[in-house]
Order: structure tokens, then sequence, then C-alpha cells
């Protein structure tokens, strides 16, 4: 159990840093709201669906899934 909550801090630590490495970039290269809109709007669709989907991907990895009980073998 411990392995498991040190994995799920390093993959949120790791997700706030890619965050804020991508909000940094953003910022710099689309200073105006209007300009990232500008960029964005073709690219939105093609972008978004396949994180959503690995996003999706990650939480039934890490969440839903019920390990099962070890069984004693004799």
């Amino acid at each position: 159990m411990e392995t498991y909550w040190k994995s799920v801090i390093t993959g949120a630590c790791v997700f706030l840093i890619s965050l804020a490495l991508a909000g940094s970039v953003v910022d710099y290269y689309f200073p105006t709201k209007e300009a990232f809109a500008e960029w964005f709007r073709p690219w939105s669709w093609i972008l978004l669906v396949p994180m959503g989907a690995l996003v999706f991907r990650l939480i039934v990895r890490t969440f839903w899934r019920i390990k099962e009980p070890k069984s004693n073998k004799l």
C-alpha cells in the first residue's frame, strides 16, 4: 500500500509540474487570450480528444481497478 501512495503523490507532482510548464509556454507564446484562441480553435478537437482519452484511461487504470485478494497457496 505504501508504494501505491508514493506513486499517487509522484504522479500528482509530475502532473502539477507539467501543468506549470505548459502554462509558462502558453503565456510566453500567447500573451493574450485572443492570440491563444486564434491558434487553438482549429486544433482544439485534434488535441483535446486524445488527451481526454489518455486522462480517462489513467483514471480507470488507477482508481477503478480492484485488486483481488491473494490466495494462500499451500
